[in-house]
């Protein structure tokens, strides 16, 4: 499964992550907002490679975390 996440360039650095977006259009569009609204020098949309086994369980009780 691929998954997007933005690169945000602004005053303060680079910062990667925060939000997931699941379609390419949806990170795009978020990266042109950002731009536009001037909240970003630029963006980069970078893709995610999503595997759906787990790489950590962690319970509602107090057993301990499975990895």
């Amino acid at each position: 499964m691929t998954a997007f996440v933005l690169e945000v360039v602004d005053s303060a650095g680079v910062r990667r992550g925060g939000r997931t977006y699941w379609t390419r259009d949806a990170a795009v569009r978020e990266a042109e907002r950002l731009v536009r609204l001037r909240k970003a020098a630029k963006v980069r949309v970078l893709e995610a490679t999503i595997r759906p086994r787990p790489v950590a369980e962690v319970p509602t009780d107090d057993s301990e975390v499975t990895r």
